[in-house]
């Protein structure tokens, strides 16, 4: 049976105005007593909203579950729709759990789908990315979807805290940009709970805003601040902590992790992909639906992560890559792995494309939230390599992309990764031919 379908604009609702409204420092949302109601929770909605609906007025209600009978108090009223938190459960969904963490019953936002089973989150991330091919007006029968599960916790490579006035590492409260003080995270793997334990407090943090720690394949455990910190505090982190690494720009550290054959080696201000255990799946199919042969053309290649894995395929790799950090981390991949077939051009990709007179027999594409830019879409259509590989951590600009390509090429399967347990997020790998 085909999902029910929603209006339009909740597209770019779900995309840009929530988080907008949600991660505001200008205090737009309203929470008071606005108006109270029993609702019954039809399904989930990107962004992790549980949708219901009320005298004609649809209501999406944070941290609900479809088939909840609920009583919501309404914290900010607009004219088409209502955001809600639940008041009182009348009737509970028989896919909540109890969720394990304290943080999130205290409002934590670091998680959105902690009280739902893993089956039914892995169910919902695929109805929603279903709803948006609907809605985008995608020919059926749609091509094959697959979801590629994730262990539920303890799964991230690295995390970013904010620190509160006394030092405390903290995330944001859910709808809020007051802090939760955190001491414990579930999505971490041990090692990282231990130095959470360690930073509250610490001296050398002061003045920071936020932090991030990563841990790696040897089991390292770095450290990379918002603000590069002074000489001062680098010697006093290296003698209080001297196992920690410290991603700097005045730092030789570096983090190292295994990819199949590869060893990856990432350094400040470099991208690498969250989730411990699908990494090495997430590469492999890639470079498999990628294929072989002749010349490959990564789009935003970063350090070199589908670059240098998809190299042993192909004559040619050129990456095309924005950071000069990036950039720079991964020639040094490519010669830590002997690698001596892959190009790196540190640039904008529109600038590249358009400069380009190569011609390319595969086009990998893994651009951040905006998806691509129309000039990148007209060179992609206008060359139309024979395989393009799109992957996106945002569902609704890879399906307004893939529609912008589809004159001229078929989406032949998308395979959903579960980067991200217990949040609203996933990945998209979608694999597309030319049209003959």
């Amino acid at each position: 049976m085909p999902l029910p379908l929603v209006p339009w604009w909740l597209d770019f609702f779900y995309a840009f105005y929530i988080p907008a409204r949600i991660f505001t420092r200008t205090g737009i949302l309203v929470h008071g007593n606005l108006d109270s109601m029993r609702v019954r929770i039809e399904k989930l909605v990107y962004q992790g909203y549980g949708l219901a609906r009320h005298n004609g007025k649809t209501l999406f209600v944070q941290r609900s579950a479809p088939g909840d009978l609920a009583d919501v108090q309404i914290v900010e009223s607009k004219k088409s729709y209502d955001l809600a938190r639940v008041e009182n459960l009348i009737e509970t969904s028989p896919d909540r759990v109890d969720p394990p963490c304290l943080f999130f019953k205290q409002g934590c936002g670091g998680c959105q789908w902690q009280h739902l089973q893993y089956q039914t989150q892995l169910k919902w991330k695929r109805n929603i990315f279903l709803e948006f091919l609907h809605r985008n007006h995608f020919a059926e029968p749609f091509p094959e979807i697959c979801v590629i599960a994730s262990p539920e916790f303890h799964y991230r490579t690295r995390f970013q805290f904010h620190l509160t006035g006394s030092g405390e590492p903290a995330l944001f409260r859910e709808q809020s940009h007051d802090l939760v003080p955190v001491n414990y995270c579930w999505l971490l793997p041990e090692a990282l709970n231990q130095v959470l334990h360690r930073l509250a407090g610490a001296p050398w943090l002061a003045g920071c805003d936020s932090f991030q720690i990563w841990l790696d394949d040897l089991g390292q455990v770095g450290l990379e601040t918002t603000w590069p910190l002074e000489d001062a505090a680098m010697m006093a982190v290296r003698r209080d902590l001297p196992d920690l690494k410290i991603l700097h720009p005045r730092s030789k550290d570096r983090m190292e992790y295994h990819v199949g054959n590869l060893r990856i080696l990432v350094g400040t201000e470099s991208f690498f992909q969250t989730n411990r255990f699908l990494n090495p799946t997430l590469s492999e199919t890639v470079c498999r639906l990628a294929g072989g042969g002749g010349t490959l053309l990564d789009l935003y290649s970063g350090i070199g992560f589908f670059s240098l894995a998809a190299s042993p395929r192909f004559a040619r790799v050129v990456g095309v890559e924005e950071s000069r950090h990036a950039v720079e981390h991964a020639l040094a991949n490519a010669r830590l792995n002997g690698t001596d077939n892959v190009t790196f051009w540190t640039g904008r990709v529109e600038q590249y494309v358009e400069k380009s007179r190569e011609k390319f027999d595969c086009v990998l594409a893994d651009p951040p939230r905006a998806g691509l830019s129309k000039r990148t879409i007209r060179w992609i259509l206008n060359h139309q390599p024979r395989h393009l590989i799109y992957v996106s951590c945002d569902p609704t600009t890879l399906v307004r992309d893939v529609q912008w390509l589809s004159a001229r090429y078929e989406a032949r399967q998308f395979l959903l990764f579960d980067l991200f347990p217990q949040t609203f997020h996933f990945e998209v790998v979608a694999e597309l031919l030319a049209r003959v």
